[in-house]
Order: structure tokens, then sequence, then C-alpha cells
């Protein structure tokens, strides 16, 4: 936990969640019959830069795609500034 959560008085789950930008919790989508993304955990913070690699076709666009809200989610949850 930052300092700065320590002096405000924040738990580590509401400091956490304070600093963070994107969460995504346990995050599952499927198309038809194919699960693309299973059980996706990531946090993206104020001031990151987060780069997705893989292979074509492992999920890299439809994450995107989910995040953006193009793409309806199977299960899990997507946060945006703390905003599901």
């Amino acid at each position: 936990m930052s300092g700065a959560a320590r002096s405000a008085g924040l738990s580590e789950a509401a400091a956490r969640s304070h600093a963070t930008n994107v969460a995504i919790r346990d995050l599952t989508i499927q198309l038809g019959a194919n699960t693309v993304i299973s059980h996706l955990d990531l946090d993206v913070r104020a001031g990151e830069f987060v780069v997705l690699l893989g292979p074509s076709g492992c999920g890299k666009s439809t994450l995107l795609h989910s995040i953006a809200g193009l793409i309806d989610v199977s299960d899990g949850s997507i946060e945006i500034g703390g905003e599901e």
C-alpha cells in the first residue's frame, strides 16, 4: 500500500480500487461455442502503458472490444473509473 493511501486511512482494497482506472475481474467471454477469454484479472492504473501481445486469434481485440462495451461479457466485470 502506498504511503498516501496509508495516511488517508484507506484499506488495502480501497487503495487498490482508488488507484485503478480499469479493473477487470474474472472476465470470461464466449463467442458461440468458443471461450475466447477465460477468468482474466487485470488492473491498469493511471499513467500506465499496457501492451497486449499474442498470436492471431488469442483474444487481444476481443478484450479491447469488451472494455469499449462493443462485446457482451459472459461472466465477470469490467470497471472503468470505479463504475461497471
